[in-house]
């Protein structure tokens, strides 16, 4: 596949080829192409970032974890000194019912007839509802529950990963005008398959290499046929590590974002690192490889004071570089991920290059 400054830069010129010039909710004026699609390979924990600018893998970490914390307040990231979120929140650091909330505890409220509710034997057939209020009157329940679908998701994938109803979405009609700004990158699927022999032999040797850059023990590629195969007897011989990170699941783990608008040169990178991110972080909990992120944008445009920016970029050397992410711990839920838990290596990159915010 690509590099990624290769496939994000590509884009790029298209938008800037073929864009239409629009308005937009902030008054800055866009430069907009419609339905644009990127993929990028992130199998043996590849991650996709940028190298013709530096991205701020501190904020695109700290922010992934605060969505999976299920969120709505800026506190959390302000503790860890990422502002990123800053502009769009109240006095109180509040943003309403945003990307967290929605993943982790999307609200279920029906009001319902005591009879359907009683009768039916509706609670044992939809765990997870409580009667939050009763008018004798009209002989009306309100229930309510709360949807973690972060951990639906995870029972899925562990129990039917063939499901074609993996998905995550932040788009909740009835509380878009409750939310600071409403989701952009809206949409997830998951896709989960086999792995066959040579993919995961492949997996292995990336991995392999990896290791010997860190300065780890060099293994062989006979050794790492072998160990794929079950044919390696001495593996006293390899390090536990190196063990740990080399063996690839059996099954294969993709995402697929949809995102309604994409601000190109500042939104867009973030978001491609974050949900590659993610789908590492989703794959280790439920013991399989991450393959691909496949990145669909609806509007996709470059803001017209970011014309200057994404020009300097272009014609930018790419560096040569492979990062990947190390996740230290195996854990249930990706919630349960600090901050130290996590650690891209191999990332080098050009110097930043600065954007005003379109708020």
């Amino acid at each position: 596949m690509q590099l990624p400054d290769d496939i994000y830069l590509n884009t790029a010129e298209q938008i800037l080829e073929f864009g239409a010039s629009k308005g937009d909710r902030t008054g800055t004026g866009t430069v907009s192409l419609f339905g644009q699609q990127m993929v990028f390979d992130i199998t043996a924990d590849k991650l996709p970032l940028l190298t013709t600018k530096e991205l701020k893998l501190r904020s695109i970490i700290h922010e992934l974890i605060w969505f999976l914390r299920g969120e709505g307040n800026i506190a959390y990231l302000k503790e860890n000194k990422v502002g990123i979120w800053d502009s769009w929140a109240d006095e109180n650091g509040d943003l309403g019912p945003v990307y967290g909330v929605q993943w982790r505890k999307w609200d279920d409220t029906r009001v319902m007839n005591v009879d359907q509710w009683t009768l039916s034997d509706f609670a044992a057939k939809n765990p997870g509802f409580e009667v939050v209020a009763f008018d004798p009157a009209k002989g009306l329940v309100t229930i309510q529950r709360k949807i973690d679908q972060i951990a639906d998701l995870l029972h899925q994938l562990r129990t039917n990963p063939d499901s074609r109803r993996l998905i995550l979405t932040a788009w909740n009609p009835s509380v878009v005008e409750e939310q600071a700004l409403p989701p952009c990158h809206s949409f997830v699927q998951f896709y989960s398959r086999e792995l066959t022999y040579a993919e995961r032999c492949e997996i292995a040797r990336e991995r392999a290499f990896q290791i010997d850059r860190d300065d780890s023990r060099e293994l062989t590629e006979a050794e790492v046929e072998l160990f794929i195969s079950g044919h390696l007897t001495n593996k006293d011989s390899i390090p536990p590590e190196l063990l740990d990170r080399l063996v690839p699941a059996t099954r294969g783990l993709s995402c697929h974002l949809y995102q309604r608008s994409g601000d190109f040169f500042l939104g867009v990178p973030f978001n491609i690192a974050s949900y590659s991110l993610l789908t590492h972080m989703i794959a280790k909990c439920v013991g399989m490889e991450s393959l691909e992120f496949i990145h669909t944008i609806g509007d996709a445009h470059l803001y017209s004071n970011h014309i200057d920016q994404i020009a300097e970029q272009l014609p930018r050397e790419v560096v040569e570089c492979s990062p990947y992410v190390v996740l230290h711990r195996q854990v249930n839920d990706p919630s349960e991920y600090t901050f130290h838990d996590i650690s891209v290596f191999d990332y080098s990159f050009q110097p930043a290059i600065k954007a005003p915010i379109a708020v």
